[in-house]
């Protein structure tokens, strides 16, 4: 389990990445002082690079190295998009536990890693102790960490079940497509659809997170993206009205693949929704395969501008004709928000660099009220519908 602290905290809060893997001691007689030793060494390594990886885009304070446990110290660099702190500490939890579970399966081997536990953690650093040594910093972590709950102490990989149910989805058709409006925030006018994805109805996998979750942690997330996108396509193949789009969600692996591995031909109605639950760094790679599949008439949205990762230089190096503004900046858009100028400035900024506005998750006629305020074109959530099987959806048009 990936967590962060509940403490709330504001946007800029100095806080802390750590990995520490549980009970020392009994691994030593597992695996031998020997052996443990060199694999230790090289999990050090491993988190160090992860930890620079995900927090690239941060300032580091300290960073604390033992046996078995790595954290570092960060306090956010603001980027102009009004943030919540939590949401984009959630996303680095989230991302350093995939990460992390990936490391340790490849030091200690699938069936080794099993006997492992360990907890990834983000948690906010108290004010007092931003600017202090690693000495101190590192006494406040051990603190923390020796009274986590069972339940913040993981084996890496998918469980048994859920590998289990996995793999006849992968191999078949029973994952069920939902269909979501987009509509023009103005009139309400239905301009297209996002393409949602739910498992079996009543299965533990039904819930997106709980299967995409076991599609990352079994290393299929890539499979599962494509799948989704090729259900997607073809029961909506022929049956959007004209005018109308479809946006499909990949991320950066599955979109290099996609020209090769879907039915996107003759489909000039869909637009490829660039998702991503990990730091947009390599960016000049994936501008070829953007401008590929531009050049066969697919634009590009960037889903989720304003939480995890993606930011104004993500949008400035691809230029998505659409941007999405995340649910939790939407949700800030109250008449007394403090964030409004803010809010405002970034889509200011998004539209000089090229890109239609899209607000997602209104939920309220005040959000729509407020956001109608500034040229945000495009809008979805549950204040014009909820995400609906796409056949119920595509017959009533």
């Amino acid at each position: 389990m990936a967590t962060m602290s509940e403490d709330a905290a504001p946007a800029g809060t100095a806080a802390m990445l750590a990995v520490a893997l549980h009970d020392l001691p009994a691994l030593d007689a597992i695996f031998g002082p020997a052996t443990l030793g060199r694999a230790l060494e090289e999990l050090q390594q491993g988190l160090s690079d992860i930890g620079s990886h995900l927090l690239a885009r941060h300032d580091a304070l300290q960073v604390l190295r033992w046996p078995g446990r790595w954290a570092m110290s960060f306090r956010p660099r603001a980027d102009g998009l009004p943030r919540d702190a939590q949401e984009t500490w959630q996303a680095l939890a989230e991302a350093a536990r995939t990460l992390t579970d990936a490391l340790l399966l490849r030091i200690f081997g699938s069936g080794s890693a099993q006997r492992l536990r360990s907890a990834v953690q983000v948690l906010p650093l108290p004010v007092s102790l931003a600017q202090a040594d690693a000495a101190g910093q590192a006494d406040w972590l051990q603190d923390r960490l020796g009274r986590l709950p069972e339940l913040a102490w993981q084996a890496p990989g998918a469980s048994v079940t859920d590998a289990q149910l996995l793999t006849p989805l992968l191999n078949g058709r029973s994952l069920r497509t939902l269909l979501q409006p987009i509509v023009r925030l103005g009139t309400g006018e239905l301009l297209g659809y996002e393409a949602l994805t739910r498992g079996p109805a009543g299965s533990a996998l039904e819930r997106p997170d709980r299967l995409f979750g076991a599609a990352r942690a079994a290393g299929r997330a890539t499979e599962l993206e494509l799948l989704t996108a090729r259900l997607a396509l073809e029961r909506t193949a022929g049956r959007l009205r004209s005018g109308r789009f479809l946006t499909l969600n990949l991320g950066p692996e599955a979109l290099h693949l996609a020209l090769g591995e879907l039915p996107l031909a003759g489909r000039s109605d869909v637009k490829i929704e660039l998702t991503e639950h990990m730091p947009l760094d390599q960016l000049d790679a994936l501008r070829p395969a953007v401008e590929r599949l531009r050049a066969q008439g697919h634009s590009l949205v960037l889903d989720d501008t304003g939480c995890g990762f993606a930011d104004l230089e993500t949008v400035r190096q691809l230029r998505p004709e659409i941007v999405k503004l995340c649910i939790t900046v939407v949700r800030q858009a109250a008449p007394d928000s403090p964030v409004l100028q803010a809010i405002a400035d970034t889509v200011q900024r998004l539209r000089e660099l090229g890109s239609r506005v899209l607000a997602e998750g209104v939920e309220t006629t005040g959000q729509r009220d407020v956001l109608s305020r500034w040229p945000i074109e495009l809008a979805q959530g549950w204040l014009y519908a909820e995400a609906s099987p796409v056949d119920e959806v595509l017959r009533a048009g």
